[in-house]
């Protein structure tokens, strides 16, 4: 954590319409991971925890602050070196075993309480602060598995986004682990732009003409219509 609080530097995100229209939301994603060959050491929390914070110093954004402008028509994350928005991290120790997960077919009433209720709207941290990405991991009863909970705000990023985190994360985490000196083998750091103005400034001036569904879409008077137009 504190080499990740060394690489940050003060920015700003500009946000789009479409960005602050669903400023609110949040996309919760679970995986489960079953200790298949009862390791001691499966999952170690100390790695999952530093590796994460290695794959969050490129994506900044996520430990920013939301502000939102213009009656909410435009808003901003501000990255600040010295007023960090740290993502909530947390791990617990559950009663539920794998196995009870598996006979449920993974449902989510069949969580540990802890993680089970994620909610699809951002929310205030411990500290009073709205998070823009919360990581929650419930290590299973007798060492039998893994539940690991994110909850990233969709003002951020899409769900392609999120993915990219998450395997990133993953990535980073399996590179500590063969602590690998290989060059061939080493993951090198990825060149990731967060600035909206990036994809915008790329877009043609002469768009495609829309399919006929959309097209249709937006020729009948409609709640997405509406929306959309």
């Amino acid at each position: 954590m504190d080499r990740f609080k060394e690489t940050i530097k003060s920015q700003m995100f500009e946000l789009g319409f479409l960005d602050t229209s669903t400023s609110y939301c949040t996309i919760p994603f679970y995986f489960y991971y079953k200790n298949e060959d009862n390791d001691s050491q499966f999952m170690p929390s100390a790695l999952l925890k530093d590796s994460f914070f290695s794959a969050l110093q490129e994506f900044p954004i996520l430990a920013g602050r939301l502000h939102m402008k213009n009656g909410g028509i435009g808003a901003s994350i501000r990255v600040g070196e010295s007023d960090i928005n740290m993502p909530e991290y947390c791990e617990i120790n559950s009663n539920v075993h794998f196995d009870e997960l598996e006979a449920e077919n993974f449902s989510w009433d069949a969580l540990p309480k802890e993680i089970s209720q994620p909610g699809f709207v951002m929310r205030k941290g411990e500290d009073g602060i709205i998070k823009l990405a919360t990581i929650k991991i419930a290590r299973l009863d007798n060492n039998s598995g893994l539940v690991l909970l994110a909850n990233i705000a969709h003002v951020v990023m899409d769900t392609s986004g999120v993915t990219t985190f998450l395997k990133r994360w993953a990535q980073l985490c399996r590179q500590q682990t063969h602590k690998t000196s290989d060059v061939d083998s080493v993951i090198s750091r990825k060149l990731l732009w967060h600035d909206r103005k990036y994809l915008y400034d790329s877009l043609p001036e002469q768009g495609e003409p829309l399919d006929h569904v959309t097209g249709m879409i937006n020729r009948t008077k409609s709640t997405i219509s509406t929306y959309v137009l």
